[in-house]
């Protein structure tokens, strides 16, 4: 439909409009899905490229429990640099949050498609959510670049690895400097103590004539 207008290439025009389609369809479900959203952001990725792309995320996976075991590991590193700060917090900066670490993906693997569609579900849900998310919860959004690093990299699996540390490292920095951010946010203002005057303004005593 649009492969006449744009041209072929990384961007995969036709997969970035599927996505952002579903993704903005997928923000506004995210406003009834309560504080545990981000459970829908991940599946709607991968149903989106099995759409798209039928029968390739299957046998990307497939055999390589390896990058599956990384996607524990990078999940469960980012659990932990992402914790503290309210229990619940704005869906959209979460959303933004990970685009970066899906950026880093799409400029390392081979095949971007699977980067593209998770990149462009993520937008489409960040115009639209409006719902807010437990502590925690939103460290699930680190499957979708992990995902796309899977899938991406079946051509060139030594890609894997490069693409995995860039998501590690992107998502923890990302967090840490969140955390900063929140900490700083919260802490109260410091007002100094007025300094006490030793002049008196009380009016003098009046004597009787």
């Amino acid at each position: 439909m649009l492969a006449p207008l744009v041209p072929e290439g990384p961007l995969h025009p036709e997969d970035a409009v599927f996505g952002l389609l579903v993704g903005l369809l997928a923000g506004c479900v995210l406003r009834c899905a309560g504080r545990h959203g981000a459970l829908l952001v991940p599946p709607v990725v991968v149903a989106t490229f099995i759409v798209a792309h039928p029968g390739t995320a299957t046998g990307a996976i497939a055999g390589r429990w390896v990058g599956l075991a990384a996607v524990v590991f990078v999940v469960g590193v980012a659990a932990g640099a992402g914790t503290g700060g309210p229990k619940e917090r704005s869906a959209r900066p979460e959303l933004f949050a990970v685009l970066p670490a899906v950026a880093s993906v799409w400029g390392i693997v081979p095949d971007t498609e699977a980067a593209v569609i998770g990149g462009s579900v993520v937008v489409g849900a960040w115009i639209t959510v409006s719902a807010r998310w437990g502590r925690g919860d939103a460290v699930l959004l680190t499957a979708i670049p992990v995902f796309a690093a899977l899938v991406g990299s079946v051509g060139r699996p030594e890609r894997l690895w490069p693409a995995l540390v860039a998501v590690l490292t992107v998502t923890v920095t990302a967090n840490a400097v969140a955390r900063v951010l929140r900490q700083r946010a919260g802490t109260p203002t410091t007002v100094a103590p007025a300094a006490t005057s030793t002049v008196t303004t009380a009016p003098a005593p009046t004597t009787a004539p």
